[in-house]
């Protein structure tokens, strides 16, 4: 289990503060996509729902902590 920042929204900003890329903090499962925290206005929170909506990164024994989005 990969635990939730106390801050998402300010964590996500530090972070790609630091990394020089958007962060997105998301809590992602067979229910549907929750995003917690997100560093920038571009792409939208619904943007990052509907592109992570269907769980791309597992569900079972993975416990992915991170995942990268990029265009194709």
């Amino acid at each position: 289990m990969v635990l939730t920042p106390a801050d998402p929204m300010g964590t996500s900003k530090k972070l790609a503060q630091a990394l020089g890329y958007p962060v997105a903090i998301v809590d992602i499962n067979d229910l549907g996509a929750n995003i917690l925290g997100f560093s920038e206005k571009e792409p939208s929170m619904d943007w990052l729902a509907k592109a992570l909506g269907d769980n791309p990164l597992g569900q079972g024994e993975e416990c992915t902590p991170m995942g990268i989005l990029r265009k194709a």
